[in-house]
Order: C-alpha cells, then sequence, then structure tokens
C-alpha cells in the first residue's frame, strides 16, 4: 500500500479535465465552464472514459478496500480519494451534453451504480449519462428509482441525489410521465420524511404578510423540528450550504414531477407547496436579498404547477370567427376574442398577485450583467412565467403596454455587460456573441433569456392583432347599426371607404394592407357563415379604388 503512488495519475487527469473543459477556474476538482465537444469525441475515441472507470476500480480489487472511500471528515484529503473522484470527474465532463459519449457509456450504468454513495462523485457521472437521454431514461424502472431514494436516506440528504432523479423526470423539456410517476410514488408519497416542509405561519402584526416556515424530520434534518419550525430566511442564513442546495433542489424537483402537465402528480404536489406559500417565497423581499436562487426555484413551480395546468390553454391567438353580438364588447374590454367565448371554467383573477409582482420585477431591467448569474436566472424564471400568463390569457393589453418599452430594451442587449469588465471591454468584438460559463458569469443565461423574450413578443403580436381586429369589427357593427351600409343611399359610399380607409392607424398598415385584409379569408370566416349583407358590403369597400 504505502508503495501505490497516485500523483502521477492525479496529474495527468487533472490536465485532461482542464484539456476538456473551457473555463477560467484552474481547480479540478470545481472546474465547469462549457464542454469541449471535439475533445470530448477526441476522449471516447481513446477510450479514456473506460481507462478512467478502470482507474477507480483497480486499486479496490487489490489493495485498498471501499470501505476507505466512505465519507468521513477526513477522507478527502487520502490520496486514495482524490484520484478517484478526478477520475470520475473526467469521465463526467466527457459525457456532459455529448449525445454520441453518452450512448456509448450506457455499459457503464451498473457500474456507477455500484459506487453509489463512495463520496466519489459517482452521482454526478451518472446524472450526466440520464440527462436528455431518451434511450436510457426508457429504461429506468422501479428499483432504480427505490436505489437512488435509499441514497438520500444511507448516504445523506444531498443535492445530487435529487439531481439525478430530476434527470429521470424529462428529456429535452420533454416529461417521461412513467419517470415522474415513479419518482413522486417512491419519494414525496412514501417517503416524505426525507423531503423538508414548508408551510406558511399566522399573519404578521396588523395583517402583515405570513412568515414563511421550514420543518422536517429530526432523524433526517438535524437543524430542523417537526413541532417548532424555524423562520426560513432565518433558517437558510444559518444553514450549511449543502443544505440549502438540498431545499432549492427540492424544488426544482416539485417543478420537474409537474412538468408536462402531469395531472396524477398535482394534486399530491399541491398538497406541499399550495400556491399562497410559493407566491410568498417567490415575492419575499428578505429571500431575494440573501437567497434569490430559492426564489427562481419556487417560480419554476408556479408555472408548472399552478400555471402551465389543466384546464388552462392557449387564448393568446388570433381569433378568426367571431359573434355578431360580441364585437362592441369585445372591443370595449381590451381582452382576446377568445375570453369571452370559452367555456372553461377558470379563476381569472386567481393570478393578479402574481402578474402585479412579475411585471413590477421585469420591469426594472434594461440590461443585464453577466456577472450577476442568479439575477439573470431568476429574471429568466420570471419571463418563462410572463410567457405562460400570457399564452394562457391572463393578461390584457392594458397590462401589458407599460413594461412593453422595458421588454424591447432586454431584449436590445447592446448595453448588456457579457465580458465581466465594467467598461464593455468586447462591445465592438465579435467575442462578445461567444457562449461563455465561468464561475464569474454566465453567458447562456442571458442568450436565454433573449430567447424568451421572443416568444413573448411574437404572443404579443398575436394579442395585439386579435385586439386590433375586435376594433376593427366593432367599428364596423356600429356604423351598421347606424345605417351607413343601408343599400341605395349614394350619399352615404364615403362613409364605406371611410371605413375601408380610416383604420389604416389601427390596424398600423398601409390603405392597400387594410383592402387585402377585408378580402383575407379572415373576415370571410366572421361572416360567410350568417349567410348575411355584411361580408358583400366589406368586399365592396375593399374593392373600391382608393381615392
Amino acid at each position: 500500500r504505502s508503495q501505490v503512488d497516485f500523483s502521477q495519475l492525479v496529474r495527468a487527469v487533472s490536465q485532461m479535465i482542464v484539456f476538456v473543459t473551457r473555463s477560467d477556474n484552474p481547480n479540478p476538482y470545481t472546474r465547469e465552464g462549457l464542454p469541449h465537444a471535439h475533445r470530448q469525441l477526441l476522449l471516447q475515441e481513446l477510450q479514456m472514459i473506460d481507462l478512467a472507470l478502470e482507474a477507480i476500480a483497480a486499486p479496490l480489487r487489490s489493495v485498498f478496500d471501499r470501505t476507505e472511500l466512505a465519507p468521513t471528515a477526513a477522507h478527502q484529503r487520502t490520496p486514495l480519494v482524490r484520484a478517484c473522484t478526478l477520475c470520475m470527474l473526467l469521465a463526467r465532463h466527457a459525457l456532459r451534453e455529448h449525445d454520441t459519449n453518452k450512448a456509448a457509456s450506457l455499459r457503464f450504468v451498473p457500474q456507477l451504480q455500484s459506487m453509489l454513495g463512495l463520496g466519489i462523485r459517482a452521482a454526478d457521472t451518472l446524472t450526466q449519462v440520464f440527462v436528455d437521454n431518451e434511450a436510457q431514461l426508457l429504461k429506468v424502472e422501479d428499483v432504480h428509482v427505490h436505489k437512488f431514494v435509499s441514497l438520500l436516506r444511507d448516504s445523506g440528504r444531498e443535492a445530487k441525489f435529487l439531481t439525478l432523479l430530476i434527470a429521470l423526470c424529462e428529456c429535452g423539456g420533454v416529461a417521461i410521465q412513467r419517470n415522474q410517476w415513479r419518482v413522486a410514488t417512491a419519494l414525496v408519497q412514501q417517503a416524505p420524511e426525507l423531503l423538508p416542509d414548508l408551510a406558511l405561519g399566522p399573519p404578521g402584526p396588523a395583517g402583515g404578510q405570513p412568515a414563511i416556515l421550514i420543518s422536517g424530520s429530526e432523524i433526517f434534518f438535524p437543524s430542523l423540528s417537526r413541532d417548532v419550525p424555524a423562520e426560513l430566511c432565518g433558517w437558510l442564513d444559518h444553514a450549511e450550504p449543502e443544505s440549502v442546495a438540498y431545499l432549492r433542489a427540492t424544488l426544482q424537483l416539485y417543478a420537474a414531477l409537474a412538468t408536462g402537465r402531469n395531472l396524477r402528480n398535482a394534486q399530491l404536489l399541491c398538497d406541499r407547496v399550495p400556491y399562497p406559500l410559493l407566491l410568498q417565497i417567490v415575492s419575499s423581499k428578505a429571500l431575494h436579498a440573501r437567497h434569490l436562487g430559492v426564489c427562481t426555484a419556487a417560480a419554476a413551480v408556479v408555472r408548472c404547477l399552478y400555471v402551465d395546468v389543466e384546464p388552462h390553454q392557449l387564448m393568446a391567438r388570433v381569433k378568426t370567427v367571431r359573434i355578431w353580438d360580441n364585437l362592441i364588447p369585445a372591443a370595449q374590454s381590451g381582452a382576446l376574442s377568445t375570453l369571452l367565448t370559452t367555456v372553461l371554467n377558470i379563476d381569472w383573477s386567481r393570478f393578479d398577485a402574481l402578474k402585479a409582482f412579475v411585471l413590477g420585477y421585469v420591469r426594472r431591467y434594461e440590461t443585464q450583467d453577466a456577472r450577476k448569474i442568479e439575477q439573470n436566472r431568476m429574471v429568466l424564471e420570471l419571463l418563462r412565467l410572463l410567457h405562460q400568463l400570457l399564452a394562457a390569457g391572463f393578461l390584457k393589453a392594458a397590462e401589458v403596454a407599460p413594461v412593453l418599452p422595458r421588454l424591447l430594451a432586454l431584449l436590445d442587449g447592446r448595453e448588456d455587460l457579457v465580458d465581466g469588465n465594467d467598461d464593455g471591454g468586447l462591445e465592438d468584438s465579435l467575442a462578445r456573441y461567444e457562449p461563455r460559463r465561468t464561475v464569474r458569469l454566465d453567458t447562456l443565461v442571458i442568450i436565454e433569456c433573449k430567447l424568451s423574450l421572443c416568444r413573448t413578443l411574437q404572443l404579443l403580436g398575436d394579442m395585439r392583432l386579435d385586439l386590433r381586429l375586435s376594433l376593427l369589427l366593432a367599428r364596423y357593427r356600429t356604423e351598421w347599426n347606424g345605417g351607413a351600409w343601408d343599400d341605395g343611399d349614394p350619399a352615404r359610399t364615403p362613409a364605406r371607404l371611410g371605413f375601408g380607409r380610416g383604420l389604416v392607424a389601427d390596424l398600423g398598415g398601409s390603405a392597400k394592407a387594410v383592402g387585402g385584409m377585408l378580402t383575407s379569408a379572415t373576415l370571410a370566416t366572421a361572416f360567410a357563415s350568417s349567410g348575411s349583407r355584411e361580408y358583400e358590403r366589406l368586399q365592396e369597400v375593399a374593392a373600391a379604388p382608393a381615392a
């Protein structure tokens, strides 16, 4: 044993970790950054993943024992643990975001499972095998989920084990429902003692906001108590970083279990995290100041569990068929025409407080700083929440209009700081648009914000067109009721032509565009079904020559 020298292995693996990643962090144990795809493939072709896992297994077969890897206060300092951890990290970096390497590494899953709980980051590597790997995710069975849940019970409440369960629940943003059911049953339903409990306390003095309380089993969470809940923000201030990460991962797991409108899990999750509790966490000023990541995770739960759910449907769309009696009310309401005809039983005022917070928070930002990673993640999650609220019809034009200039300024991005320097050193360089993720900054989150803004503005365009069509048709209804479209009165022809060309400002186009719209399938479907004279009169206006 004394003749085993791990120094050369540690040195070589450390250099390969730096070789396969792009980051400004020289520490191979904490280095993340972005993976280098070509070099990842090179490692796989040279069978470096095989060698890394063999380098872990070889000492344990002959000289050392697995018990020497058991997590202890001093085990991180032993040469054996350092070498095994670095080899596992090399395998993880070779798999990150690389589908070819993941497909080639499916044979390592049993071996990685046997190394779970040894304190050498095997869970992180196994997570990368499952992330967005549909072939492997469809092979998950109950025994695998129970194995991962048992790690939480036996090896400790660590965020990496919850992250592994999260990876089982979705692939490329698409929910894997049977895995969601397995995880929810095995952990949330059958082992709730492994998760912290959140609740709202009584209202504060003079009707103030209630306190957010956290509690848990004393066996699995020594710093918590079932009988005496602690105030959340105060507990987070004094908790260990791993405990804070575990709470955040718990909320992220709830969001993953609800993704894709999973009705089977919805009620179970709603009982654990009711909407008023999540709203209080998302909008808490104290948590924003010191633990913004928890607020971000809670916002994701609100979106997946309460907004993007049944019976909410896509309402922000251009409706081409209108009811004659609803034309004037639709124009006066300033709301989407779909809301006037829907038969869905929805409380349209339920998210008023949430809307006010989201719109108020987003209005504060016209630029982004890549160094403020947690802040940018919160903005991204709120933009996704805003998009979902808008798509489901919970926002009216009057609510969106004040924040629209800020959304456009945030999309602009020319004043964003993306290089870590206050003077914007990359302002005129193509390097400004290169993705960078280091320990100090992350530009990928900013790009995700821009993409989410584009989707939101696209919905706003549909909403704007629907509202302007309502104004157009309401004006036609008003003039029709006033007799401006009666037959046999040549004196009324200018009024009819004025209707066709006078709404240019309302529709934001040219007179030619208005004429084209009046002869389009949109108005044809709006009036042809009634068989009345309205559509014929509109055709006359569209065909009339411009003055």
